[in-house]
């Protein structure tokens, strides 16, 4: 009798994994199939790209237009502050420069 059950609970799990093995490969066939009617549909007439791509150049354009401006603030440059010792060596060597010409 013990014997009997366990072969029924064995018959029983192998038509499970069965069916979910045939489940997976319908699923994959579906994916498989619209993968196909995508590339059976082809290119896409020119007057009709056409028309596309002047409206999407016409919503990039009008996105830009209502766009809200940023105005950016000018960074001031300012001339480095030369330290003393800086100032006389630099006079120093154009004085010397000056001498020899």
């Amino acid at each position: 009798r013990k014997i009997l059950d366990t072969l029924a609970q064995k018959l029983m799990v192998m038509q499970f994994v069965e069916e979910q093995r045939k489940f997976r490969e319908e699923k994959l066939k579906e994916e498989e199939s619209s993968l196909e009617e995508h590339r059976e549909q082809g290119t896409l007439p020119k007057y009709i790209k056409g028309i596309q791509t002047k409206t999407l150049m016409m919503d990039a354009k009008n996105k830009r237009e209502n766009t809200p401006t940023i105005k950016q603030k000018k960074k001031k440059l300012y001339k480095k502050k030369f330290q003393k010792r800086e100032q006389e060596r630099v006079w120093g060597e154009i004085s010397d420069w000056q001498m020899k010409i």
